[in-house]
């Protein structure tokens, strides 16, 4: 399906309103990743705080019962989800050089 077929024409115009806001788009990006961007690297002496150890240790630890594979599957799995996130940004972007080409070949250089 395209990705434009998913709005309606109001929706359109507010995707395209936001598209174009380089610091929204940006900012609501950064909110939307930063329990990865943020708890995703070690900040500090306690490696809890980074979501995937904190996960493999809950997982793993003396009451988990995933195996290292399934560990391994699920960060796998926490990767592909950031991935398509980021996705999703990319395509708002393109959507919005997309609006702005159409309204450029509508304007009328002969008059």
């Amino acid at each position: 399906m395209e990705f434009t077929q998913l709005f309606n024409d109001r929706e359109k115009e507010q995707l395209n309103r936001f598209a174009k806001d380089d610091i929204l788009r940006e900012l609501v990006k950064k909110v939307v990743l930063s329990a990865v961007y943020h708890e995703g690297t070690l900040n500090s002496d306690n490696p809890l705080e980074n979501f995937a150890l904190a996960f493999a240790a809950g997982a793993a630890g003396p009451h988990g019962k995933l195996t290292k594979e399934e560990i391994g599957e699920k960060l796998e799995s926490s990767l592909i989800a950031v991935q398509l996130i980021n996705d999703g940004f990319a395509r708002l972007q393109r959507f919005n050089k997309k609006k702005e080409a159409q309204k450029e070949e509508v304007t009328n250089q002969a008059r």
